[in-house]
């Protein structure tokens, strides 16, 4: 599933050294430049440069001096306003997002006013990144720059050749950093362009967003981090790249005394692609002021927008089995298929033409997924449920009493060639690891059963499967048999499978759907 809205995050802070952070002035410069007039607008980087702002800011940095959009004029006047505070300073930090140009050897920073008609012009409509590295060379103890400026760039196009020898190069071109604990990070590798992705930020901002916010990761290898995260996001097509060199001394992006925001990235890693708008409040609570904080925010606005539309129109949930009705609710922030809906419509259809002594009573998905896969920013759904009975039985009492219906259940479902699937972490892992690698791909393979309440039996299988856009995937799916008024119902949810953790969390899950169903048909 994507993942939504995102800041990008870059912080320059502290070195490991026995004194605290206030001993030492930081100061960041921030700009975003997104609004050209002479070619397309780039959105990314004015919402990348407004996350920086909050970001340095909540890091405790001194300084931070933040801009948009500027003109050439305003872009040289904001680096000497910044070259005064960089005077005294320990740490400096400049990060730019917006287009670059290298001529000849040379890169440059381009504001939103440069015409660039000529190769001739860049010098004049352009601020050099020597320049900018100059500038920061005052600071005591770290200098860093941090370009996401690598894109494709529009200029090249319309740009005349006034000399034949001087070359314009695609993308930035490699930088000797003479100075030392000074470091130049690129979004992409000399000579070669970034991507801006499909979201708010690019892959290399959603990189820097995982990892150079961690409290005590020293630098280096945050920086690595980010490079390997950006190739997987990618396909391997964009590398980022680093120039310069360090001491050997640890430098740490974030002190490690900051526990409160370690603490809460490690919350948010668990909770990112949570639906609970109630866990995601809670959230927002608990780390106020900072930027995970935010991000929970967006994620949960984004939510609420998606499923406002959903909520008017969204079937109650529920069926007839024979002459007896029976409410069928969704898991929690799971939304019916609506069937007045054509796209709806349309799978429900072929969920059922796949049906043969079974019949589809009710089908539901991830509210979220289910909005985004009807716009088409969604090609699949990957979290869903569908409710089926046996067609058989719909208009026949059950063959016995409810509880020995379910213990004959479970017992023909273990005698099915399946072991018994323990629920204790070591035993599953191990059977799960044998069923994969026997299981192939469009192929279903039973794992077991791995629960039985009185009148429930819970049973996992794997199924491998290719898709309709040619990928790969494994998917989970628990399914619950049960007695409702008296009537027999097969309960499925759907995931990606991810390991035998996973599973016991999807159980505990499908014991809360099933939880609800019986007590919305017991009231």
């Amino acid at each position: 599933m994507r993942h939504l809205l995102s800041f990008i995050i870059v912080i320059a802070s502290l070195v490991a050294w026995p004194i605290g952070a206030s001993a030492q002035k930081r100061v960041a410069l921030v700009i975003g430049n997104g609004a050209y007039e002479k070619v397309g607008r780039l959105p990314n980087p004015p919402s990348d440069a407004k996350g920086m702002e909050g970001l340095f800011r909540n890091a405790g940095f001194t300084v931070v001096l933040a801009r948009q959009d500027l003109g050439v004029i305003a872009m040289r006047r904001a680096l000497r306003d910044f070259s005064a505070e960089v005077r005294d300073a320990d740490i400096a930090v400049v990060y730019y997002a917006g287009h670059g140009i290298e001529v000849n050897g040379t890169n440059y920073l381009i504001p939103v006013d440069a015409v660039l008609e000529r190769d001739l012009d860049v010098e004049d409509e352009a601020v050099p990144l020597d320049r900018v590295i100059q500038l920061i060379e005052p600071a005591k103890r770290l200098r860093l720059v941090i370009l996401d400026a690598c894109r494709d760039n529009p200029f090249l196009r319309s740009m005349q050749r006034t000399i034949s020898g001087r070359s314009i190069g695609r993308g930035l071109a490699r930088v000797d950093v003479l100075s030392s604990d000074t470091l130049v990070a690129f979004a992409a590798k000399a000579g070669s362009t970034a991507g801006d992705g499909d979201g708010t930020n690019s892959p290399y901002a959603s990189a820097l967003m995982r990892h150079l916010f961690t409290p005590g990761l020293d630098l280096r290898l945050a920086l690595g981090r980010v490079r390997d995260d950006v190739l997987k996001t990618t396909g391997n097509r964009q590398e980022p790249f680093l120039y310069g060199s360090l001491g050997g001394s640890e430098i740490t992006l974030v002190p490690a005394t900051l526990s409160v925001v370690g603490e809460a990235e490690q919350a948010w890693n668990e909770l990112k692609n949570t639906s609970d708008t109630s866990k995601l409040e809670a959230f927002i609570a608990r780390y106020k002021g900072t930027f995970f904080a935010e991000m929970a925010q967006e994620r949960l606005a984004a939510f609420r927008t998606s499923t406002a539309s959903l909520r008017s129109t969204r079937p109650a949930g529920g069926a007839q089995i024979g002459d007896v009705p029976v409410l069928l609710p969704p898991p929690a922030n799971y939304c019916n298929l609506d069937p007045t809906n054509p796209s709806d419509a349309g799978m429900r259809k072929n969920v059922e033409s796949a049906l043969s002594t079974t019949r589809l009573l009710e089908m539901s998905a991830d509210c979220e997924e289910l909005a985004n896969w009807r716009t088409g920013k969604q090609k699949l759904l990957d979290h869903f449920a569908q409710y089926q009975t046996l067609s058989s039985w719909e208009n026949s009492p059950l063959p016995g009493k409810p509880q020995e219906v379910i213990k004959s259940t479970c017992d023909s479902l273990r005698s099915q060639g399946a072991e018994y699937l323990s629920s204790q972490q070591t035993a599953m892992a191990t059977r799960v690891e044998q069923v994969l690698k026997d299981v192939k791909i469009n192929e279903m393979k039973f794992l077991g059963v791995i629960a039985e309440d009185p009148l429930v039996c819970y049973a996992v299988m794997l199924q491998k499967m290719r898709t309709t856009l040619g990928t790969d995937k494994t998917q989970t799916i628990i399914f619950a048999t049960m007695i409702v008024n008296q009537k027999l119902v097969y309960y499925y949810l759907f995931a990606p499978y991810s390991n035998s953790e996973g599973i016991m969390k999807m159980l505990l899950q499908h014991r809360s759907n099933v939880a609800r169903l019986q007590a919305e048909n017991n009231r």
